[in-house]
């Protein structure tokens, strides 16, 4: 609540008015849901500045936005990589799909990609490479990354069918959404990678007692179900801790502790996202205004895995060291980098993958291809 209120790292960004004054009411907002991972909200924010009215707009809830590319590891990646079509090291054309004549999507570099390059999921990911993530989801089919983003981290924002259906690959691919979603579903479903593919169904409070604290008046259960295998979850966990070492998200996490992350723009940068997690919570943050505009004054950084990384660093304050409880189903192994197979005897460049264990790649046969 302080980093919001007091707009702790927030980028100079005041409010438009048609004679360019100042104009408190329509500054730039934020929003953002924290949970751990046994389903509790620990804390949520409904909007950046000062409170000055009682029930007033619940942004982390009501506040339903395209996620831009933060959907990517859970409408693409992950269902992709739970139906067996790619692993952490899977070589994707860095290329764009040639729909009904023209080339799409761009990356954000204004770049359609080339036929002959070649990248790895996980560096697709850390770079937030569209091309990518388009083949991956033509590859995979719309109608299942739906599936998953409802039935398995049950989404209620997206239109199912229809004539605005985000049954199609722009919804899916880069989160281009008919309406959006909002911060409490997307940390809910974020929690999957963090604790061996549970989706636990958010939930405020725990009991009501009477003011003896005795009797109970009211009490919820934790409810729970698998949406991801645990070696599925572990890799893409291991798969976005690269965002946040190297990638969209460098120089965001949390000191100390290991984090994984995923940001995302929608187009014409009306909105910024940021979903991720340490081993003690899972957070997402939204940031944009109320009516719809452009953001500026931001370059080519990410505010909201700054408010990310500021609430993080201060919720962790005082913590133990813990790390993530990745099972037995994810194991590291050595990859060639040109092919991204397990690598060979005549492989002469390899890296290290994280892959579940029920779904190795096959080992590069020396053509490195």
């Amino acid at each position: 609540e302080y980093v919001l209120e007091k707009r702790v790292t927030f980028p100079n960004e005041p409010g438009r008015t048609e004679d360019g004054a100042d104009d408190t009411k329509k500054k730039v907002q934020a929003a953002c849901t924290i949970m751990d991972y046994e389903g509790n909200i620990v804390a949520m924010v409904g909007g950046a500045g000062e409170k000055t009215i009682n029930r007033g707009n619940n942004r982390a809830v009501n506040a339903v936005r395209s996620p831009g590319s933060s959907v990517k590891p859970l409408s693409v990646y992950a269902p992709a990589m739970e139906e067996g079509l790619i692993t952490y090291s899977t070589a994707v054309q860095n290329y764009a799909l040639t729909i009904n004549g023209k080339q799409w999507p761009k990356n954000f570099n204004d770049s359609y990609g080339f036929p002959n390059a070649w990248v790895t999921v996980q560096y697709a990911v850390q770079e937030s490479l569209n091309t990518c993530a388009a083949q991956v989801c033509y590859k995979l089919g719309t109608a299942v990354g739906m599936k998953y983003m409802t039935e398995k981290f049950h989404f209620t924002t997206l239109v199912k069918d229809g004539k605005y259906t985000d049954n199609n690959i722009s919804s899916m691919a880069v989160g281009g959404m008919t309406y959006g979603v909002n911060t409490l579903e997307m940390a809910a479903a974020y929690a999957t990678f963090g604790n061996q593919g549970t989706y636990y169904y958010p939930r405020c409070y725990t009991k009501v007692t009477d003011y003896t604290g005795e009797k109970v008046l009211l009490e919820t259960k934790s409810k729970s179900e698998q949406a991801l295998s645990a070696g599925v979850a572990g890799s893409m966990n291991r798969v976005m801790q690269t965002v946040v070492t190297s990638g969209t998200g460098a120089g965001n996490g949390v000191p100390g502790f290991t984090s994984y992350m995923k940001t995302g723009t929608t187009s014409d940068t009306k909105d910024k996202w940021c979903a991720g997690g340490t081993p003690y919570y899972v957070g997402a943050v939204w940031y944009g205004y109320d009516e719809q505009e452009e953001i500026t004054n931001v370059g080519s950084s990410n505010p909201a895995a700054r408010i990310w990384s500021a609430i993080m660093i201060r919720a962790h304050k005082g913590l133990a060291a813990k790390n993530f409880d990745y099972g037995d189903k994810v194991v590291a192994k050595q990859y060639c980098m040109l092919s991204g197979r397990l690598a060979g005897p005549n492989c002469a460049t390899t890296a290290t993958g994280y892959y579940s264990a029920d779904h190795l790649p096959d080992e590069c046969d020396g053509t490195h291809t």
